[in-house]
């Protein structure tokens, strides 16, 4: 059975308990499981039991109490909880301490980023007053997006190559100065746009012009040829004009978009070189996927672009709507720092697991630094900014679009730590691996495969424009491995996060709540008045105060609810 390393036990054995909890249960021959419904993808999903038919986990990599029995029926639910509750009790029978999944997670190794790099995200930091994990996810993003389709890296035993572009997104919830960091970052991409679309205006304003003189004649020309009147010596002009206004319009380099529809984006890819960047602090663009604006709500999520771009796949764009676009080998990198939400939102997002747009993502987890920030930080280090930017603009006019794609190779002496990275990550999507349910087996997957790019980032970073003439060094690809191993935790740590429901999420910031306000014990009344984590309705208090009870942390003595030593344990500090 996937997921406990055994096979799925006989159903006579286990069918009487499971449909004491949940309705029309019934054998998956294909993933060893048993079909019920799970209440965070809202449809049926294989469910994982174990040997005594208790609930496992569900092939989307939910825990055991995101599921939830088909009859959605409160005493359904209350028997759930009950058979939940009897596997978490110890020998004594009171309840095990069981900690809110997608704790601890590392900081951002900023010693893995070449020295000034790393000067620059530790200023930006003390500058901004934020951890260094949202300006160094930010410089990686800007750094992909600007060696897309310009530098690959290539293996030089297999042959095997990867592009640069990466789908970086960072997670902080709100008042972490997410905005501010964004513009800080991007701000040279965008500095270079604005330079290159003055120094072309007056070339499009008279190629616009030109364009509306053309239409116009053509027209007029169509006119008398149609006519049959004085056409002589007209349709070879015509024809000539019908060539050029085939041709695109002259436009300025775009770089940077926020939200832009598929359509769109697929134009922006077409009109720049099949490049660009999605940068942000807000996840609009998930949103547009999901068919904010399809006009049908019944519509499947449009999001074969974003698949497409990622790994550079050639696509084909016939909308009756839009222009139509062939693009060979797009890259698109995707830089967002937005609230937790984003990303809860994608997974919800129908075939974002399963086609594989979630697996594709490398996610950090920031921690709150809101409540540590004065009135008045640090001023900004003037030097630091100006080296980051002149270093970027120099890579941009370094690697234009119209000289062939540079390749950096990795000789196989120096791949050993990727090499030992991939081995460790393919070894935990083994069978009862901390890898192998399907969403986070799918992650693994896509991650090992992209520790090249962060190489070939790194190199450049390093390097600059010569990284190509410049040999790769063992240490780039120990620092590569450095930033792979922090995405893995926070992926695993981001989707865990993601997956808890409404009741989960409000237990954990009532309890946040108390160990930030040193409360030890509190009546209910203290906590409904005061709309503690979030607890607006009587009853999401109480799911919630049972939820707290359940996982050890709370006990309760007559209508007083007291911090067990536990949870104080797990709040020192905090």
């Amino acid at each position: 059975m996937p997921g406990t390393g055994m096979s799925a036990p006989p159903i006579d054995q286990v069918l009487e308990r499971l449909r004491s909890v949940y309705q029309d249960v019934r054998p998956d021959k294909k993933f060893g499981g048993y079909e019920a419904k799970c209440r965070h993808h809202k449809n049926r999903v294989t469910v994982f039991f174990d040997e005594k038919g208790r609930t496992t986990g569900c092939m989307m990599g939910c825990p055991p109490e995101h599921i939830e029995a088909t009859d959605d029926t409160n005493a359904n639910r209350e028997e759930t909880k009950a058979n939940r509750e009897e596997t978490k009790k110890g020998a004594s029978g009171a309840p095990s301490f069981e900690p809110f999944t997608g704790g601890e997670v590392p900081p951002f190794p900023v010693a893995a980023l070449a020295p000034w790099l790393a000067r620059y995200v530790e200023a930006v930091a003390k500058h901004i007053q934020v951890p260094p994990d949202g300006p160094a996810i930010m410089v990686l993003a800007t750094l992909a997006a600007v060696c897309a389709k310009r530098t690959r890296v290539r293996r030089l035993a297999d042959g095997y190559e990867q592009p640069l572009n990466l789908y970086l997104v960072g997670l902080a919830e709100s008042a972490e100065r997410k905005s501010q960091i964004v513009a800080e970052v991007v701000q040279p991409l965008r500095d270079y746009e604005m330079r290159i679309a003055e120094e072309m205006h007056e070339q499009v304003t008279l190629a616009a012009e030109q364009r509306r003189v053309e239409e116009e004649r053509a027209k007029w020309i169509r006119r008398k040829v149609a006519s049959g009147k004085g056409a002589q010596g007209l349709r070879a002009e015509l024809d000539a004009l019908a060539i050029e206004l085939a041709k695109p319009l002259l436009r300025p380099l775009r770089l940077v978009t926020s939200a832009p529809t598929q359509g769109a984006l697929e134009g922006l890819l077409s009109a720049n070189g099949e490049r660009m960047a999605i940068m942000g602090a807000e996840g609009g663009v998930f949103g547009i996927v999901a068919g904010r604006f399809s006009g049908n709500p019944k519509a499947p999520p449009d999001m074969d672009v974003l698949l497409q771009a990622w790994s550079g796949d050639a696509g084909d764009s016939d909308r009756k709507t839009t222009t139509s676009t062939r693009l060979k080998a797009p890259a698109l990198t995707i830089g967002l720092f937005v609230q937790p939400q984003v990303l809860r939102e994608v997974s919800n997002i129908y075939g974002a697991e399963e086609k594989g747009l979630l697996s594709r993502l490398l996610v950090a987890r920031v921690e709150s630094n809101a409540h540590k920030q004065k009135y008045i930080g640090e001023p900004m280090d003037l030097g630091r900014r100006d080296d980051w930017r002149k270093r970027v603009a120099e890579l941009l006019k370094a690697l234009p679009a119209d000289r062939e794609e540079r390749v950096i190779t990795l000789p196989t002496s120096i791949l050993g730590p990727a090499e030992a990275f991939f081995d460790e990550v393919t070894a935990q999507m083994a069978p009862g691996g901390p890898l192998a349910l399907p969403a986070l087996r799918a992650f693994g997957s896509k991650l090992r495969g992209q520790v090249e790019r962060l190489i070939g980032i790194l190199h450049v970073a390093q390097h600059g424009p010569e990284a190509q003439d410049i040999d790769c060094t063992e240490a780039t690809v120990e620092a590569a491995v450095m930033l792979a191993r922090y995405f893995l935790e926070h992926g695993k740590a981001a989707r865990k996060a993601t997956a808890a429901d409404p009741t989960i999420a409000r237990a954990h910031r009532l309890i946040e709540h108390c160990w930030f306000n040193h409360i030890e014990s509190f009546t209910r009344r203290d906590a409904q008045m005061n709309h503690w984590g979030g607890c607006r309705k009587p009853e999401d208090l109480d799911a919630a105060l049972t939820e707290l009870t359940q996982r050890g942390y709370l006990t309760r003595v007559k209508n007083t609810y007291h911090l067990t030593g536990a949870a104080k344990a797990a709040g020192a500090g905090k």
